[in-house]
């Protein structure tokens, strides 16, 4: 038999007790000390030698002495102790007290547990950290994460990275560092809506304006109301004054305006626009249109109507296609009729998100009456003073000379 051994005890009741491997069993007391009770030979574990009983917090680490523990965990051959003051390490092989560093953001870690070889730690602030004693890491980020769960609205996954969506922000959670590595934070506190992920930037829509990353694109060309991708392109869907069209920019270059194309800027004529008199397919692939309130021109590729900036032929006319000018007529011949030579090289179409006029280079021509062949490229009028011209070879030419001014 054994032989006998006289009982031992702790101050105050026990709070926790655990067994420590092989080893014995640890004791967290009501009062926060630690104890370890360790088997010897001959002995009962329910009844160690004298010897056998270590108090492992006391004078020898001033910040632990009498101090309450918050928590205790093993890692490998270390006892990792949580207190007010922060956490301390205890090498079971070299019994000696060392640092270890207190999680990011915030000083004290109220739990803590063993976790493939890492301590993980909650801490005051209800946040979650990871550590091996030398390099913390704060899964979240050091502001928390930027919305609730009643304010996020979107997620999108992009290999290792997560984005979350909502209340005005976006945050990049690495899955692999189990943190937020990114945040992108917009003017308002709007729900956001995630279209895309390019070169870890998000595309959002939020507060009708879209963005990607932290910048927004053309802020000053209406309200956004859809993003989509297609084509290596952005797609806005965008209000202006009642017009709905739709814009795209590549995505190598989506801040570059004149990069951008588009669709339905000006899908009308005009309010003013009742009938259509005649029409020419330009060289260009635009249409010019003369219509009961002028010229206008409409431009297939953008699916829009543009007005020309000289206002011509106002009440309408007919329209003819040279080889190098678009001719114009307006009137009635016997009365005032007016002819007009727009050379092909200066019609300039506006870019198909503006809204501004065509820009052209007229030439016109006052007469009492004209006739035109268009498939020779030719035409003739009786000037106002009673004169004969000809348009031939793209310039204007005298042929009979008004009475009594003698020959031309």
């Amino acid at each position: 038999a054994g032989r006998e051994v006289a009982p031992q005890s702790i101050p105050g009741p026990v709070r926790q007790l655990r067994s420590w491997d092989a080893q014995g069993i640890g004791l967290l007391a009501d009062d926060g000390s630690l104890y370890q009770f360790t088997h010897q030979a001959g002995t009962a574990t329910t009844n160690p030698a004298p010897d056998a009983r270590q108090r492992l917090t006391g004078a020898a680490v001033p910040e632990l002495n009498n101090r309450p523990l918050l928590d205790v965990a093993e890692l490998g051959n270390e006892l990792v102790i949580a207190t007010q003051s922060g956490l301390r390490r205890y090498n079971l092989d070299r019994r000696a007290w060392t640092e270890f560093t207190a999680p990011p953001a915030d000083k004290i870690a109220q739990e803590i547990v063993a976790f493939n070889n890492q301590i993980l730690m909650r801490t005051e602030q209800q946040r979650l950290a990871q550590s091996n004693g030398n390099t913390p890491v704060l899964i979240g980020d050091q502001e928390g994460f930027p919305m609730d769960d009643a304010g996020l609205s979107d997620v999108m996954a992009d290999a290792q990275w997560l984005y979350l969506a909502g209340s005005g922000a976006v945050a990049e959670y690495d899955r692999n560092g189990r943190q937020i590595v990114n945040r992108w934070d917009f003017p308002t506190q709007a729900a956001v809506t995630l279209s895309g992920i390019y070169n870890r930037q998000p595309l959002v829509l939020t507060d009708r304006r879209a963005w990607l990353g932290t910048t927004a694109l053309f802020p000053d060309s209406g309200d956004v109301v859809g993003v989509s991708t297609a084509d290596n392109r952005i797609w806005t869907d965008r209000a202006v004054d009642n017009t709905r069209f739709l814009m795209g920019q590549p995505l190598s270059q989506p801040t570059t305006f004149t990069n951008a194309r588009c669709f339905f800027r000006n899908p009308s004529a005009g309010s003013g626009v009742q009938q259509v008199y005649d029409a020419r397919t330009l060289p260009q692939g635009a249409v010019a249109v003369m219509t009961n309130a002028g010229l206008r021109f409409y431009d297939p590729a953008a699916r829009s109507w543009y007005s020309d900036a000289q206002r011509l032929a106002p009440s309408g006319g007919r329209l003819y296609l040279f080889d190098d000018h678009l001719v114009l007529t307006e009137g009635t011949n016997g009365a005032n009729v007016t002819i007009t030579f727009i050379p092909l090289n200066s019609i300039q179409l506006p870019h198909s998100c503006s809204t501004d006029p065509v820009q052209l280079t007229p030439e016109a021509h006052d007469a009492q009456a004209v006739t035109i062949v268009e498939a020779e490229n030719r035409a003739a009028w009786l000037t106002t003073e009673g004169g004969v011209a000809e348009w031939h070879n793209g310039q204007a030419h005298d042929v009979l000379a008004p009475s009594g001014r003698g020959p031309a």
